[in-house]
């Protein structure tokens, strides 16, 4: 599967004992784009930007700043 915003491929995890394959689909890639995407993506674009989304006192509340 490719992910819908760097167009890598998604990534394959694996159980770490058996390397049988456990999930192939990737990420939700809302609010960035619609479809799936890799790790690095969903790492680097979508969290930091559904973070973003959260009204400042919310996340003063998520970050122990309250």
């Amino acid at each position: 599967m490719e992910c819908c915003i760097c167009h890598n491929q998604i990534e394959i995890h694996r159980h770490p004992l058996t390397g049988e394959a456990v999930w192939d689909q990737g990420h939700n890639a809302v609010p960035i784009a619609d479809g799936r995407c890799c790790d690095t993506c969903n790492s680097e674009k979508v969290i930091p930007s559904r973070f973003r989304q959260i009204p400042v006192r919310a996340r003063a509340t998520l970050e122990g700043k309250e």
